[in-house]
């Protein structure tokens, strides 16, 4: 996959099929290879681009904390880098929460606003998981942004979030698949990355900026989500004027893995097929 220089480090990424440009921005921890299941499907229909976000992945891990913005002024930079001047944008969890930012910094490069599995800020679940997996990684934490990253290591990591991520039925039916899926996950890892990308999570607020969006916006959720409330999900449909919710019954918070097939169908019909052509547009953020 190559790599280009973008905000000050290298922001590892990938390009499949034709078509109108689609960004593809994963969550805490996972790389573009969590884009498994959607790649194959939605390069019939679109440009898809996919990154590592910073901090994991192959992409660079400089020391943290980051925050949801900067993240998305590394996704503008890669679409100034590809020379794309518009494209609808798919976050999921924390990039759902960076794909915010991108549209209300960027409204200008998006065309259409897909919101999976996320937050505006965080509600008092997002805050009392975090809680008790520090607790049982390391103990008690007063500040993520002076936590000695010695003090972790990626499998306690993993071990914690798995569960909250998919459901036991489907890991114990895929763990051929997901076994080799994680340990190579594992492999690229950083904890001083992901504790960045935990302060960014941790420290995102959009609520108040939330009806600045202007863009056709889809949000979606999975009604078993452990991880982030799906309540979280009509709280952004609600403040997003003309947004549409969709809610996939019985899907995790990885329900882009377990219900693969809704995922990719409400995101395919909500975009539509065809490019639309658009003028170039500069890249000079709208303040926030």
């Amino acid at each position: 996959m190559p790599k280009a220089h973008i905000n000050g480090i290298q922001v590892n990424y990938s390009t499949h099929g034709q078509g109108h440009p689609l960004v593809l921005i994963m969550g805490l921890g996972m790389d573009s290879s969590g884009w498994m299941f959607q790649v194959p499907e939605l390069k019939k229909h679109f440009r898809v681009i996919t990154l590592d976000n910073r901090g994991c992945g192959l992409s660079d891990k400089p020391p943290g904390p980051y925050s949801t913005r900067v993240m998305a002024q590394d996704v503008i930079g890669l679409l100034d880098f590809l020379q794309v001047p518009r494209a609808h944008v798919v976050g999921d969890s924390m990039g759902g929460m960076i794909a915010q930012e991108v549209a209300l910094g960027w409204p200008q490069r998006v065309a259409k606003l897909v919101l999976a599995c996320t937050y505006s800020r965080p509600d008092p679940l997002a805050k009392t998981l975090l809680e008790q997996g520090m607790k049982t990684m390391i103990g008690e934490v007063r500040d993520l942004k002076t936590v000695d990253p010695k003090k972790f290591n990626v499998q306690a990591i993993a071990q914690f979030m798995l569960p909250l991520v998919l459901s036991k039925e489907f890991y114990e039916k895929n763990k051929a698949l997901l076994i080799p899926f994680m340990e190579e996950l594992l492999k690229k890892a950083s904890v001083e990355g992901f504790l960045g990308q935990v302060v960014a999570t941790q420290e995102h607020d959009t609520f108040e900026r939330l009806p600045q969006i202007t863009v056709p916006t889809l949000v979606m959720t999975g009604t078993h989500d452990a991880l982030v409330h799906p309540k979280n999900s009509e709280v952004l449909s609600s403040r997003i004027p003309g947004a549409r919710l969709v809610r996939i019954e019985g899907g995790s918070h990885g329900f882009n893995f377990e219900k693969a097939a809704e995922f990719n169908r409400a995101i395919i019909e909500f975009l539509g097929d065809g490019a639309t052509r658009v003028a170039p547009t500069t890249s000079k953020p709208r303040k926030a």
